[in-house]
């Protein structure tokens, strides 16, 4: 059985990432990609870091 804050916590990390495919997505219509490569290069150690905290 899972604990409560285990599932919001599940729940939010399903929500940023469905946010970030979305920003992803909408990025690459934008950019080339040697610039889509380095910001989801920035985005991924940016989002690593949040979470090393």
């Amino acid at each position: 059985m899972r604990a409560p804050a285990l599932s919001s916590l599940t729940r939010w990390l399903r929500s940023r990432t469905a946010a970030d495919k979305e920003l992803l997505a909408a990025s690459s219509t934008l950019m080339t990609r040697a610039p889509q490569k380095l910001f989801v290069f920035f985005l991924s150690h940016a989002l690593a870091a949040l979470f090393d905290k």
